[in-house]
């Protein structure tokens, strides 16, 4: 977290007992030497949001050659970066269904309680900009399933 708020514009930040989540303004690809510089050098696809867990970064990329993985992988090796290839999916030549994000990576590792906090800041416009609500007024809120899901 130190290293990620040196270079500035976190705005939004929760954590329970596991995780922390950061929400960031600026692209780390501003750092010389970052990743997203390596991956951009060798003409693929990265799709964001990039996942910091564990001390881990996840990136995906989409590559349309080969040879231009394994550059990146070459030079990510020759400048000490420690990484692992978790997933090659063939490309099935669909872009979008490559980009797809689904609800449920996106929340499933929420608790109820969070997914109500979310859903709560959420329709009060605390992620609007400018923002719609602090946090003073969402938790005077209450819990959303409560408010909007009552005779359900």
């Amino acid at each position: 977290m130190e290293g990620i708020s040196k270079i500035g514009g976190i705005i939004w930040e929760a954590s329970d007992r596991h995780k922390v989540y950061l929400f960031t303004t600026p692209c780390s690809c501003i750092v010389e030497n970052s990743i997203v510089k390596n991956i951009d050098a060798f003409n693929l696809l990265h799709i964001s949001p990039v996942v910091f867990e564990h001390g881990w970064e996840y990136y995906r990329v989409i590559a349309f050659r080969h040879e231009n993985v394994k550059g990146l992988l070459q030079r990510l090796e020759e400048k000490g970066f420690v990484f692992e290839v978790l997933r090659k999916v063939p490309f099935d030549g669909f872009v979008a269904s490559s980009l797809t994000l689904t609800v449920d990576a996106l929340f499933s590792d929420l608790t109820e309680k969070q997914m109500d906090a979310f859903l709560t800041a959420y329709s009060n416009g605390y992620y609007k900009l400018p923002r719609k609500a602090d946090v003073t007024t969402i938790a005077s809120k209450g819990e959303y399933r409560e408010q909007h899901f009552k005779n359900v």
